[in-house]
């Protein structure tokens, strides 16, 4: 499991077999901001992020411009843009 501090002190968490990445907000609350919780499926690219299969994922990282990266276990590292639902 792959943890992350956002700039916002949320903490982002590679849910490995749950095939998803949820943030855990600084008041407690969790939201999924990225996987369907489909690992092997469509893997989404250009279109939504919970729409996305994310296969097994181990690592997470927020870039400078506040992007999500995630590792995936079958060596795909995906982005997720700023803009989505999950990073505010």
């Amino acid at each position: 499991m792959g943890l992350a501090i956002g700039p916002d002190g949320g903490i982002y968490v590679a849910e490995y077999f749950a095939d998803r990445v949820v943030k855990v907000k600084p008041d407690g609350s969790r939201i999924i901001v990225a996987g369907s919780g489909v690992g092997w499926g469509d893997p989404g690219d250009g279109g939504p992020a919970l729409a996305a299969s994310v296969t097994y994922p181990f690592s997470v990282a927020i870039a400078p411009d506040e992007s999500l990266y995630i590792g995936e276990y079958y060596h795909s590292i995906r982005r997720v843009g700023k803009t989505f639902p999950g990073i505010t």
